[in-house]
């Protein structure tokens, strides 16, 4: 079971072991993706990766401050992940894409993004990266040097 977050209108669901479930629901301010963004950093950074889950179609746009927030290098540094978008009309994925190309640029190397039509597509994209990122969370076998001449 998981726990569940608003941000103003927009819903985050914390699902266990590994997912994200971010719904926004018309505009989104600054204040609330510091908020938002802040939550999820200190959620993922106790995890060696995590998934996320955005629709498209009930975020309306979102304010100056709160595009600067969502590319913000400070998320460099979390674990490896991979977020998947579904859904919204032409100009919403233009932006997402260009956000995503501009979080890169700004050192966001870290993750993995996708783009499906619906979210039946976008989550059995993130299984397939939940395969590919697991291993990072198996405890590495310690390799024994012997020293003794």
């Amino acid at each position: 079971m998981g726990m569940t977050r608003f941000f103003g209108s927009h819903r985050v669901a914390f699902e266990e072991p590994d997912l994200v479930a971010i719904q926004f629901h018309g505009r989104i301010e600054g204040h609330e993706a510091a908020a938002l963004v802040g939550e999820v950093v200190v959620w993922a950074r106790t995890r060696p990766y995590s998934l996320v889950l955005i629709p498209l179609d009930g975020l309306t746009n979102f304010s100056g401050e709160a595009r600067r927030i969502f590319v913000s290098p400070v998320r460099a540094s979390l674990p490896p992940r991979a977020l998947a978008f579904y859904g919204g009309n032409f100009a919403q994925r233009v932006s997402f894409d260009l956000l995503a190309r501009a979080s890169a640029l700004l050192g966001l190397k870290n993750r993995h993004l996708f783009h499906g039509p619906d979210e039946a597509s976008a989550r059995a994209w993130l299984a397939i990266m939940r395969e590919t990122l697991a291993p990072l969370a198996a405890p590495q076998p310690r390799q024994w040097v012997d020293l003794r001449p």
